[in-house]
């Protein structure tokens, strides 16, 4: 509509943006943006810059992404101590990959947790 109503022809890295998060597609509803720009917009709308979860990462048991619990992870990392079990076993214990196991042993992931 930009192109049409302003004679622009948009970059590679722009998008036409409606002022009033609506699809009234007036001329005065229509702004032009960066891509980046534009999902910083939404993901503000979203969720809201003054919801306490903007911004904030999730970690272990909180993550929408976690397979493993707390003392899952307690227990992988016990048995890596006391090599009761390989990574590789313990991956299929515990149904998730060795690179799991081994980010858990050297605490990329779930590191906090003591």
């Amino acid at each position: 509509m930009v192109e049409t109503f302003y004679n622009y022809k948009l970059k590679k890295n722009e998008v036409t943006h409606h002022k009033d998060f609506t699809k009234n597609n007036f001329m005065e509803n229509f702004q032009v943006m960066t891509k980046g720009e534009h999902r910083s917009i939404h993901n503000k709308e979203r969720l809201g810059e003054n919801n306490p979860m903007f911004g904030v990462h999730r970690y272990g048991e909180k993550s929408a992404h976690h397979t493993l619990k707390e003392q899952d992870v307690l227990d992988i990392r016990k048995s890596l101590e006391l090599k009761l079990y390989t990574q590789k076993q313990l991956s299929w214990m515990f149904n998730v990959s060795r690179e799991t196991i081994s980010h858990i042993k050297i605490r990329r992931v779930w590191k906090h947790l003591k």
